[in-house]
């Protein structure tokens, strides 16, 4: 049987882990995005439907497309962010 996580590692995943509203100027590699994809892309998805679908939207073109359905607020942060994943 697998040891419980410890209070530590549940206080970050879970208790107090918040959502981050900003990034850091820099590119995210496609290898970046490879290693994300893999520790996550096995868990539980809405209705349990594995595995989760997502679009990565990187290029300029991708972002502004995106931020065209967003609300006004969200524009800028879309169109300024390294990547989008939807």
């Amino acid at each position: 049987m697998a040891e419980p996580l410890p209070a530590s590692s549940l206080d970050q995943l879970f208790r107090e882990a918040r959502s981050y509203n900003g990034w850091l100027d820099k590119d995210v590699s496609e290898q970046q995005i490879e290693a994300i994809w893999e520790l996550m892309k096995m868990g539980p998805t809405s209705a349990n439907q594995l595995p989760a679908r997502i679009v990565w939207c990187k290029s300029p073109e991708a972002k502004e497309r995106l931020a065209s359905h967003a609300t006004e607020k969200n524009r800028p942060k879309i169109v300024t962010a390294p990547v989008c994943a939807i």
